[in-house]
Order: structure tokens, then sequence, then C-alpha cells
């Protein structure tokens, strides 16, 4: 497992499916000035066309930072299921907050995560080898079938 916190330039969280499972640490951090005990809910989510949310878990959850603690995270856990795919995107909300609480990335209250496709490489040379090989022995089989007809042939004709 992989914990992981790289945010690029425009705040997006990017996920590669090379792993088994990855884990991603969001960090939450309180606003400055706020006192007393600070709770966070957080929740997945994403558009319709995406089917990428069964990909990770736990899909919402809470966060409570204690008076004098300024900074927490919850962990997502992305999962690699084999399955090719193309790039989706997920967010994580932050539902419920007290005493300010921002994602600690961009001091917002949403963040992007983009789950990198996982189509598997290389799948287009085999199937062009695949063709190529089933047209190489569709070709000898004509050859033999031609041969051995125009053999008959010519012993029928002696």
């Amino acid at each position: 497992m992989l914990f992981i916190i790289v945010y690029n330039d425009d705040g997006v969280l990017e996920v590669s499916r090379n792993r088994q499972v990855t884990e991603l640490e969001i960090p939450v951090r309180r606003a400055k000035g706020s006192v007393g005990d600070v709770t966070v809910h957080w929740s997945l989510y994403q558009n319709e066309s995406s089917h990428s949310v069964k990909l990770l878990w736990p899909t919402s959850g809470k966060v409570t930072m204690s008076d004098g603690q300024w900074n927490d995270s919850f962990i997502v856990s992305v999962d690699n299921d084999k399955e090719e795919a193309p790039e989706s995107v997920v967010w994580v909300q932050l539902d419920k907050t007290t005493g300010g609480a921002v994602l600690a990335s961009r001091d917002q209250t949403t963040a992007k995560i983009v789950i990198a496709a996982n189509e598997r490489s290389g799948t287009t040379w085999k199937w062009i080898v695949t063709g190529a090989c089933s047209g190489l022995l569709f070709i000898l089989l004509v050859v033999i079938v031609v041969w051995f007809v125009r053999r008959r042939w010519q012993k029928s004709e002696r």
C-alpha cells in the first residue's frame, strides 16, 4: 500500500492504478482563530458518466480535531480491479464542517481526484499479431487444399 498526497498545480489529486491498492491521505485543517472541538464530515461523489466510486473506499467518514489540534487527515483507498477503464474523476467534499475546517490542499471544501486510465498498454499489437498469424494460417490452409486437389486431379488424368 502506498500513501500519497500529490496535488498537481491545479490542486488535483492524481492517482495511477498501477498498484493493487493505493491509499490517499487527504489532509484537513481548521481555520485560524477557531476554538473547541472541530468535526468534519466528508463524502465522495462523481458525475453520472463515471463508475469510479466503486473503486474507492470508504465513500464517507468523519474527522474530529480536539481543541488545540490544527491538522488531521483521512484515508481513501483506491483499488486496481484490473479491468480496463478510461480516466475518471471523483470529488471529495467536506459536508458538515465546524470551526472553518478546509481541505489543506487549496483551503477549499472540495478536491478533485483524477484516477488514471487503466488501459493495458500493448493490447493493440497483440491483436495485430493474432490477426496476422490467423491470416497466414488461412493462406497456408488454402495452399495445402489447392495442392491436394491439384495432385488428385493430376493422378486422375493418368
